[in-house]
């Protein structure tokens, strides 16, 4: 359930204050009932390298690490694809015809050329590997092929290319006086992003800031709460903001890309939800979450450093807490200071470190308070394009004071394959 937070709208006068609040107690003050947490509810914010961009759209470009591996979807011994090869006993030199289906995303024939040594594989039994050189390849779609030249003879048994279901480049070969070689280039990806307009405006009356109040001086009060309000508005946004461009009243209006949705676009092999994985139907957290948990790190820790950030609900934060009651070999333990702040460290089976971090604004609501999101800071920059200042209207006709925050800004991420979000940690698997 979200707590309502009483609340009204426009410039502050002597009517818009709660019921009794008068000075009619000495003891003067006001006290937030914040959400618990490791965090500052701005810590993005305060962690950032800040950088001014030339323009309301930044962008740069990154390449991951050619995989150079596609999936077959048969093997077949003419280049029609109409004779599927059978295992059977063969000396080197077999010609063979691996399709591969280019219309899907993992299938592509784009990273393989003439002389490039490959290796025939079957994922469920490494026996079956059966090295190969590549001869041609053929860009035709769902009927796109590999023609390779075994490099050592098959067998019914081993070296069975008939079971292979993927195909991997090893390595590449030239003859002796050889002209140059079929060139494979590499695309980057762009990754850009926009900066918002974030302003957060108050205003008191004339008449109010001459009126004592119980809470003390209202005009400071306002200037302090919409201060953190600002804050904590972009820190969202860096969470969760999507990134979008739009006309208004004949101006752009942009809207900056949080993390979060940035993984979905950009990550998406890295979004794990317990709750509605398959391979765990039925188990609860206790049973498959260490298990779940340690898979898909495995998959995470691929790339980048073994040590990484993670920004947690309360939920998830208690799921660590439900492991180590449940598996007596789970420690978690408190370490040095990241970024100012005291952390809880957590070193799974596989290697990776994980320095857990509760934020409040993933426990404030119910709907974020299971999930987790992995990050490098050195991955995130703010692009801050005005940074914030402070607005005055100083029309004469207004009988009071109109002032805000304003600032222009926007995230820049780099690497999201390094970036990973984690959602249904603590609770059953629904499948």
């Amino acid at each position: 359930m979200v707590t309502i937070i009483p609340a009204s709208r426009g410039v502050r006068h002597t009517t818009t204050w709660e019921a009794n609040n008068r000075p009619q107690n000495p003891r003067e003050g006001l006290t937030y009932q914040y959400i618990n947490g490791d965090l500052p509810l701005t810590a993005m914010l305060g962690m950032m390298k800040t950088k001014k961009p030339k323009d309301t759209r930044f962008s740069h470009y990154t390449k991951t690490f050619p995989c150079q591996i596609a999936a077959v979807t048969d093997v077949y011994t003419d280049a029609g694809l109409s004779s599927a090869y059978a295992a059977g006993s063969n000396a080197i030199g077999l010609r063979l015809f691996v399709k591969v289906d280019n219309t899907q995303t993992d299938r592509s024939t784009l990273e393989f050329r003439p002389n490039h040594v490959v290796m025939l594989r079957n994922s469920a039994d490494p026996r079956d590997d059966t090295p190969c050189v590549v001869l041609s390849v053929s860009e035709n779609g769902a009927n796109s092929y590999i023609e390779v030249k075994t490099l050592k003879a098959t067998t019914t048994t081993t070296t069975d290319p008939a079971a292979a279901n993927l195909i991997k480049v090893i390595g590449n070969a030239q003859e002796q006086g050889s002209t140059i070689p079929g060139i494979v280039n590499y695309n980057s990806t762009e990754l850009y992003n926009y900066t918002q307009i974030f302003w957060t405006p108050y205003s008191v009356t004339r008449t109010q800031t001459q009126t004592e109040i119980l809470t003390g001086d209202v005009l400071k009060e306002e200037r302090r709460e919409k201060s953190e309000i600002h804050g904590v508005e972009m820190e969202k946004a860096f969470w969760w903001g999507e990134r979008y461009k739009e006309t208004v009243d004949g101006k752009e209006k942009t809207y900056t890309q949080g993390i979060i949705p940035m993984i979905l676009e950009y990550a998406d092999a890295h979004v794990f939800d317990y709750r509605y994985d398959t391979d765990f139907s039925g188990q609860t957290w206790e049973e498959g979450g260490l298990d779940w948990l340690t898979e898909k790190l495995e998959i995470v820790g691929r790339y980048g450093k073994p040590t990484r950030s993670a920004a947690l609900g309360s939920v998830a934060r208690m799921s660590f807490t439900k492991l180590g009651l449940a598996n007596a070999y789970i420690y978690i333990e408190p370490d040095t200071a990241e970024y100012g702040l005291d952390i809880e460290r957590w070193r799974s089976p596989n290697g990776m470190r994980l320095n857990l971090m509760t934020h409040p604004l993933f426990s404030q609501d119910t709907t974020d308070r299971s999930s987790m999101v992995l990050f490098d800071m050195a991955n995130l920059q703010e692009m801050a394009l005005q940074n914030t200042t402070v607005t005055k209207d100083t029309s004469t006709n207004v009988d009071g004071i109109k002032e805000g925050y304003l600032t222009e800004t926007g995230l820049e991420y780099s690497k999201p394959i390094e970036f990973a979000y984690f959602k249904g940690l603590g609770q059953d698997n629904l499948v």
